[in-house]
């Protein structure tokens, strides 16, 4: 991958990797992914693409809002892990596009 992507506005905070669960093509979980997370509060799962055998890029798939910060995140298959300041642990399963989450 040769350019840059603009993934949040400020620093990327976690950058995780999601391996897949299924075989299943049309699901979220099929597929490895990179999870990242930024000082904006934005939790982004992006699709990793090998068009060529020497080339990688990677997609937006997948975006969550946050109201704060996690401690630390997880993906496995489609259900995304948040370990909060507040103690509480957020598990939300990725089916649409955008989540807002309070």
């Amino acid at each position: 991958m040769k350019e840059n992507v603009q993934a949040h506005q400020g620093q990327v905070t976690f950058l995780r990797v999601s391996n897949s669960f299924t075989e299943a093509p049309d699901k979220l979980a099929s597929r490895d992914h990179l999870v990242s997370c930024g000082t904006d509060r934005t939790v982004r799962i992006w699709q990793l693409i090998r068009p060529e055998i020497n080339r990688v890029s990677i997609q937006q798939v997948a975006l969550v809002k946050l109201l704060q910060s996690p401690r630390d995140l997880a993906m496995a298959g489609n259900t995304l892990c948040m370990a909060m300041a507040d103690n509480n642990v957020i598990m939300c399963r990725l089916i649409f596009k955008v989540f807002f989450l309070s």
